[in-house]
């Protein structure tokens, strides 16, 4: 449905004028029945990249369960109705991030070198060049920075210069502040001034 404001088919019945034409339009109102119990169904399968089901019980002995297409058994409900039958879904998304440090301690290692945990964990929270190359937008293999254009050009509006700043970015970056970037960003320059 294609207007603001309105999120299902009843809504457009009552709120979207072309959509209520044509919905009551002799050609087409015989089809309303069946499109109000086709209303909030969902349209397509998919398959939760990180989403895992726990239950009481083997999921095979109380849900239904279809294979998806690379063969995983995966749960025919969606989290809601999941959580309404008792069942708990936690969301287990795989970091990629810690795969590359974790090889890259075997090569350091592979190369009769020592890894001490100093080495790993001493890191400058304040160094300047690496927030210039963040505000750059050179964020290339960063978590949560290097792998979308919206979170680079955030970068480069928001110009993190402290650890604090970081924070802000990442949280400004996730999905349901999309609302509030733009005003954020010009709050925060304004308040620098």
């Amino acid at each position: 449905v294609p207007e603001d404001g309105i999120n299902s088919l009843k809504d457009a019945l009552t709120k979207a004028p072309l959509f209520m034409e044509y919905a009551n339009s002799p050609q087409y109102k015989p089809l309303s029945k069946f499109a109000e119990d086709l209303d909030g169904l969902p349209k397509a399968w998919s398959t939760h990249a990180g989403g895992v089901i726990i239950g009481q019980r083997p999921l095979v002995e109380c849900v239904p369960l279809r294979r998806d297409k690379d063969g995983v058994l995966v749960l025919e409900y969606e989290k809601k109705r999941a959580e309404k039958n008792g069942f708990v879904k936690m969301d287990l998304l795989s970091i990629s991030n810690l795969d590359i440090i974790n090889d890259t301690i075997d090569i350091i290692k592979k190369n009769k070198k020592t890894v001490k945990r100093e080495d790993i964990e001493g890191y400058d929270n304040n160094d300047e060049e690496t927030y210039k190359l963040i505000s750059s937008g050179d964020t290339f293999g960063v978590f949560q920075l290097g792998s979308s254009g919206g979170a680079i050009e955030l970068s480069k509006q928001m110009k993190p210069k402290s650890i604090e700043d970081l924070a802000m970015l990442t949280a400004i970056i996730r999905p349901n502040a999309a609302d509030i970037r733009k005003e954020f960003i010009e709050a925060r320059h304004s308040e620098q001034q």
